[in-house]
């Protein structure tokens, strides 16, 4: 049985559609590729939704200084 998957709009579906791809291209499971791609649609419909609109080129993690101990 074939599970459709939706992708984020703009870049971010871009991003998700080339992923989905090269976890197939290396021989992932269809459950793993779809639910891999379902969390880059989530943080893509977060990003969208969030005033300053963040891209996947420019997104990036940032270390929290408030977990670091002294």
């Amino acid at each position: 049985m074939s599970k459709t998957i939706t992708h984020p709009g703009g870049d971010w579906g871009l991003h998700a559609r080339g992923w989905y791809r090269a976890l197939k291209a290396h021989n992932k499971s269809d459950n793993t590729a779809r639910i891999y791609v379902y969390a880059v649609r989530q943080l893509g419909d977060w990003a969208l939704a969030q005033p300053s609109r963040s891209k996947p080129t420019t997104s990036h993690r940032t270390t929290s200084t408030s977990s670091r101990h002294n």
